[in-house]
């Protein structure tokens, strides 16, 4: 049967979501050694060091509408400017800084001199700010502001979540083109992965990319194997999120061909299809996010 049949509706075994958990605890037990304190207070890393002050310097806008606004500057001034003087000389309207009442994206690194040049997506930053804004008062005094330390952790916190996040998207992928064992295998291949496990450990894009990256392929093979709009829709949303962490995984549109190309190649010439295991199954063992033998099965998840 093509793997872009419509897929079997068998659940998952109880056994098998125990297993996956099972993985994702071993994922999590490496991913969290020493997560926050593995550098002290040093912050080796260059591009985490880098990303930490970025977010620390962010602030959640008042509103939404605030959000939406990216230029601060209006009428040629920027209202409720940090700062427009330094010692006593007036500061160029492209290096003041805004505030929470300039009326405009207080969570767009770009319009902060530290971080003008900002190469990366701003999902990462801004759900690591909104998080660890949401999260201050648990921790910190009353009153107190977010600091360094509380945006580095919270970063790494997500980071490790958005990772094991991964390895249950493997298995997912996994079980849909081929079975059960074959997910599992995928899942505890990327849980004791060294690689993975690093990456988890710092506040960068990389974990945050990986999951929507992955999240992208599974939506794939479910529009693939006979999904309908929401396949499709859930698959723009993937695509749009890893664009949102790195600019260039706009390359992962071409996902949605493939899956458009499948489904209308089967549809007119069903002996001669190429199968959604064959197409996606090929992608994902590309990027070195699956290993596993090939046993073609479609199944609902």
């Amino acid at each position: 049967m093509s793997s872009t049949s419509a897929p079997q509706t068998a659940r998952i075994r109880w056994h098998t979501w125990a297993l996956l958990a099972a993985v994702i605890v071993v994922g999590g037990y490496f991913r969290t050694l020493n997560l926050t304190g593995w550098d002290g207070t040093s912050d080796l890393h260059p591009d985490e060091r880098f990303i930490i002050y970025t977010t620390y310097n962010l602030r959640v806008p008042h509103s939404f509408a605030d959000y939406l606004r990216s230029d601060c500057v209006r009428d040629g001034v920027l209202p409720n400017a940090k700062a427009t003087e330094e010692g006593g000389q007036p500061i160029p309207l492209d290096r003041q800084e805004p505030t929470t009442d300039s009326g405009c994206n207080t969570l767009n690194p770009r319009n902060y001199n530290w971080s003008r040049f900002f190469v990366y997506g701003t999902l990462p930053t801004t759900l690591t700010r909104i998080v660890a804004e949401a999260l201050q008062p648990l921790w910190g005094e009353p009153g107190q502001l977010v600091g360094p330390e509380s945006v580095r952790n919270t970063g790494r916190a997500l980071s490790t979540l958005f990772d094991l996040g991964s390895v249950a998207l493997v298995f997912l992928i996994g079980r849909r083109l081929y079975d059960e064992r074959v997910g599992l295998l995928g899942a505890l291949l990327l849980a004791l992965s060294a690689l993975p496990i690093q990456l988890a450990h710092f506040f960068t894009v990389d974990s945050f990319t990986g999951f929507f990256v992955l999240l992208a392929v599974y939506w794939t093979v479910r529009a693939m194997q006979g999904g309908g709009a929401l396949s499709f829709t859930m698959l723009g949303v993937s695509i749009g999120a890893a664009m949102a962490c790195r600019f260039t995984m706009a390359t992962l549109g071409l996902l949605g061909i493939v899956a458009v190309a499948v489904r209308l190649w089967e549809g007119r010439r069903p002996e001669h299809a190429l199968s959604a295991g064959e197409v996606a199954g090929g992608h994902t063992l590309a990027t070195g996010e699956l290993t596993a033998d090939r046993r073609p099965r479609a199944a609902g998840s």
